[in-house]
């Protein structure tokens, strides 16, 4: 199944998988836990083999992480590696979100467990130009393969399944990930500390972006950003170019056509939904979303960074 969804629940707009358990109301993190088909233990447990004369043989260096409702084996981890619950998990999120403001719009599992994550609405989204919406959300995806970090988001992207998550933790604006060892229940104030400036990001980009309603940018302007993006003189890089210019007037961005956020808009559309993509499966999804947890910059960010420099534009100064 392309989702890889093993169990989810969801608020509001039915997923395009359509599957999953839907809800009336945005919910607190313990019924969502319930109604997403989370509220299941991990153990490490150790490892044992049988030797050709028959002895049972324990492995000391290694374990195996072990979903206890359905005593299956989700990964096999080294012996520092520490076990985060799922509801250890979305308590992170209740305490460094004020859980009265955010409220759990998705949750799911993937892959029989081996991944989780929980996705809760915050209570102000970001209006520009008076109409044109962004609605943040704060992800936490977490493992119990040993394969990956546990991380926190801020993220426009709603996530439902194992693509929009691995877009969603493409497009973060800021992470903070924790490495399952000894210390990963004490790291609590250090990731609200981080993310609370994450949040004040989303309070300077609304403001900048409805700077850059009323910036003009012309079409050399926009030209000479699609040669900052696509330096290459390939067909390929010939065709994106194209494409994303023949976005800038498209129906979609006609509101905000001639101006900094109009040509950021083509920008991330193409890339959202019009780039073209090699086909994909189980394995190179995997590798894209491992892949995806290292990103640092990304191509929308240095897309926005070139408008700015082109623009001669800088971020509001933080406040608070």
């Amino acid at each position: 199944m392309p989702a890889e969804i093993d169990s989810m629940a969801y608020f509001g707009e039915v997923p395009w998988h359509r599957l999953g358990t839907k809800l009336d109301d945005l919910t607190t993190s313990k019924e969502m836990i319930k109604a997403a088909g989370l509220d299941w233990e991990v153990e490490k447990r150790p490892i044992a083999f049988l030797r050709r004369n028959k002895e049972l043989r324990i492995v000391d260096e290694f374990y195996a992480t072990v979903r206890t409702d359905k005593e299956i084996a989700l990964g096999i981890v080294g012996s520092d590696y520490t076990v985060m619950q799922n509801r250890e998990a979305f308590q992170l999120v209740d305490d460094i979100v004020d859980s009265s403001e955010a409220k759990y719009e998705t949750a799911g599992g993937l892959r029989g467990g081996q991944k989780v994550w929980a996705l809760a609405r915050l209570p102000k989204d970001i209006l520009v130009a008076g109409e044109d919406r962004i609605r943040p959300y704060f992800l936490v995806v977490t493992s119990h393969t040993g394969g990956m970090c546990l991380s926190l988001h801020l993220t426009p992207i709603r996530v439902v399944c194992m693509n929009t998550l691995v877009m969603a933790i493409r497009s973060s604006t800021n992470r903070f990930a924790i490495r399952h060892t000894k210390g990963i229940h004490g790291r609590v104030q250090q990731a609200r500390d981080v993310l609370k400036l994450s949040f004040k990001y989303y309070g300077n980009f609304e403001t900048l972006a409805n700077t850059m309603v009323e910036t003009t940018f012309t079409d050399n302007e926009f030209q000479a950003l699609l040669g900052k993006l696509f330096e290459s003189d390939s067909k390929q890089a010939e065709n994106s170019r194209e494409d994303i210019f023949d976005l800038l007037s498209a129906k979609t961005n006609k509101r905000f056509a001639g101006t900094a956020w109009g040509a950021y808009n083509a920008v991330v559309e193409w890339y959202d939904h019009h780039k073209r993509q090699v086909q994909s499966n189980l394995e190179r999804d995997n590798i894209a979303f491992e892949r995806a947890m290292f990103d640092k910059g990304g191509f929308k960010q240095k897309a926005l960074e070139e408008i700015m420099q082109i623009s001669e534009l800088e971020w509001p100064k933080m406040k608070g």
